[in-house]
């Protein structure tokens, strides 16, 4: 898959979404089965809804020292 064709790349806490084109969605799968993440498994799965970008409020989170 060309570089150009990757889309947003959204990454969160604890997960990312990667927009790719739909036709290359099955080979990116394929590609990614038994793939790891900092020595874990990846759990890799297609979404069939795109989640709309909100602006991002504050946190208020207090962390511990």
């Amino acid at each position: 898959m060309p570089g150009k064709s990757i889309g947003a790349i959204d990454i969160h806490d604890t997960y990312t979404l990667v927009e790719v084109p739909r036709e290359y969605a099955q080979p990116v799968l394929t590609a990614m089965a038994g793939a790891t993440l900092r020595g874990q498994p990846a759990q890799v799965r297609l979404t069939d809804s795109i989640e709309k970008k909100k602006p991002r409020q504050p946190s208020l989170r207090k962390f511990k020292r």
